[in-house]
């Protein structure tokens, strides 16, 4: 067998765009470099990982360079948690990158021309503009860099080197940072675990030029991680840089040991407070379950969140307590591996009228002591408004073929949109940046360019939010929706705002956009679509074009699928004008609003007449 071919190391490698999924792009010889955690204008040094015929991908060794770009990220997490991957880069640069993602896939995977593009619509919040987050439960957290240097390993962990494995470290393979005080995140250890790379640096690290080529070479194998003078976490504060050699209990900056645990980290111990307490053996802390978000790549562990400033509070109330009451209780949280413990999920939805639904998720184990947490839940938060509990034994989290079960408060939360009131249930989708929902639907109602009469079909309307939004300017409202529970809340809601020339029908869609349903409900004038990130089904697609709209207004949260869509659409009808929507400041997401208007070929009409629910 030969020799693996050695993958070379690039110096000075200049950042010019931003690909999908947030990658960053180089061109070397002619030959695109994908990095991730990087942003355009940084000049960086680069390890290749995979080098295929047409492209490379690598990681970043060295910020040669930083780009004038970067900002300092607000989250203490950014780098880590694989959410707002582009804090540390200038908003108004997010924007732009944004709006060019939009259009790229339209030219390069749709193959289609657009008539008008609009400015992309900046969000008026960049933070605190979620109603909605999702905290998962697991026996197995992801641990940070602070925690390996203070010592604290997982079971299996490399001999003497304090790493664990599976956590995507590995001696001798980390980047040599020296990172100043103040100036940006951990390393994202992990953040990119399907490049090969284990170690990646953190997109909102600043380098330091005060260090040296010599201490920027990478560690070999029995060295283990190694530090340049004066940097890592246990220097921030004058401290020694601390290696997990075997003191694993030293304290690091801004954490408190407690002596009545043996000096173990514990929560609400300084600013990095909140990591959960941990069973100790011989010299090392074995980490704890956490509570928080999954590490991208990784299925099995989350890391322990302890702030997010994507949603407002209480939200971090909420997931902290839980977090301290179910460690106290020694409540076992999930194992993904092995399927089994008993906490897996915590869903908050927060209004803009200020109600609060939380949704606890367990297994069937340990009914007494969901009874008593839900009961905490009450006692403890009396601003939740509406509580739900959810039973899953299955092996994925997905909750829409489950029932939620009703414990406390009201059946639902309100959320106002220009003067119309939507009852949110616990599986309800409705746009989780609720301000710049209402921006967008108003883009959605000014494509249509409804004057009363038209039929419209309104595909995956969820709660019948755009349904109801469009249909004082309709002659009737057609919303297919999969969820059924969803479909029962878009009738009450179109009940309580006095609409009544709406018609909701809940299965799947590729079984009910037919030419029977044509048949029904009238061919519609205009279809207005709002699919997942998945697109739409092939029969979905051909069902429109057979439908004969004079307009198509395609929302859509992923430009690549919404551009896969429209390239078969475009048979039929042209894209006259897009309006790119950010609805996700801080992440490479991006809504986009496209209008198709029918060609100039003509098909035939079912007339009948729309009717009322």
């Amino acid at each position: 067998m030969g020799r693996k071919k050695e993958l070379p190391a690039l110096s000075g490698v200049t950042i010019t765009d931003i690909g999908s999924e947030g990658k960053a792009i180089a061109k070397v010889d002619d030959m695109v470099l994908f990095v991730p955690g990087m942003i355009p204008g940084d000049v960086v040094d680069v390890r290749v990982t995979k080098k295929k015929r047409r492209y490379m991908e690598g990681v970043a060794l060295k910020v040669v360079t930083p780009s004038p770009y970067r900002v300092k990220p607000e989250c203490r997490h950014f780098g880590v948690c694989g959410g707002c991957r582009w804090q540390h880069l200038a908003y108004d640069k997010q924007l732009f990158y944004k709006a060019k993602q939009v259009t790229d896939n339209l030219t390069r995977i749709g193959h289609v021309s657009v008539g008008q593009v609009d400015p992309i619509l900046g969000s008026e919040k960049i933070y605190g503009y979620r109603n909605k987050l999702e905290f998962t439960f697991s026996g197995k957290r992801w641990m940070t860099r602070e925690e390996i240097s203070f010592g604290v390993v997982a079971s299996g962990s490399a001999p003497g080197t304090g790493l664990a494995t599976g956590s995507g470290l590995a001696p001798g393979s980390g980047p040599v940072f020296d990172i100043s005080p103040g100036t940006g995140s951990d390393l994202a250890f992990g953040s990119d675990s399907t490049s090969g790379s284990a170690l990646a640096p953190g997109p909102g690290l600043v380098p330091d030029p005060a260090l040296t080529s010599a201490s920027n070479s990478w560690p070999t194998p029995d060295t283990g991680l190694i530090l340049s003078p004066g940097s890592g976490p246990g220097n921030h504060a004058g401290h020694s840089p601390v290696l997990a050699t075997g003191s694993s209990n030293a304290p690091g900056p801004g954490l408190t040991p407690d002596p009545s645990s043996g000096n173990q980290v514990v929560p609400g111990s300084g600013s990095q407070a909140a990591h959960s307490a941990a069973p100790t053996t011989g010299s090392f802390t074995l980490p704890g379950p956490g509570l928080g978000f999954h590490i991208p790549g990784i299925f099995d562990k989350v890391l322990d969140i302890n702030e997010c400033l994507l949603m407002s509070e209480p939200a971090d109330a909420i997931r902290n307590e839980v977090r301290r009451y179910a460690l106290e209780r020694k409540l076992p949280f999930y194992d993904f591996r092995e399927h089994k413990g008993f906490l897996r999920n915590i869903i908050v939805r927060k209004s803009s009228t200020g109600e609060v639904m939380i949704v606890l998720v367990t297994t069937d184990a340990l009914p007494e002591e969901r009874d008593l947490l839900l009961r905490f839940l009450t006692e403890r938060f009396p601003e939740i408004t509406s509580l739900y509990s959810i039973i899953n034994t299955k092996r994925n989290d997905s909750i829409s073929d489950l029932q939620p079960v009703h414990v406390a408060g009201n059946m639902f939360i309100t959320e106002m949109m220009d003067g119309l009131r939507f009852r949110v249930g616990p599986k309800s989708f409705y746009q989780t940046n609720s301000s710049q929902a209402v921006r967008l639907y108003g883009i959605v109602k000014e494509f249509a360019q409804l004057t009363g009469t038209e039929n419209v079909y309104d595909l995956y309307t969820g709660t019948g939010t755009i349904a109801c939004y469009l249909a004082s300017q309709a002659a009737g409202v057609t919303g297919i929706e999969y969820i059924a529970e969803a479909v029962a809340d878009a009738r009450v809601n179109a009940a309580e705002n006095g609409i009544f020339n709406t018609f909701f029908i809940a299965g799947d869609i590729k079984d009910i956009l037919t030419d029977e349903l044509f048949r029904k409900r009238g061919n519609p004038d205009v279809i207005i679509t709002d699919p997942p990130r998945a697109g739409m089904h092939a029969d979905v697609v051909n069902a429109m074009l057979r439908s004969d709209a004079d307009r198509i207004v395609y929302v859509s949260c992923n430009p690549a699928t919404q551009a896969r869509d429209i390239k078969i659409l475009s048979e039929l009808y042209d894209v006259v004008r897009i309006a790119p929507v950010d609805m996700f400041p801080h992440t490479f997401h991006v809504e986009n609003v496209a209008l198709l208007v029918k060609k100039l070929q003509k098909k035939l009409r079912f007339n009948s007449p729309p009717t009322a629910d």
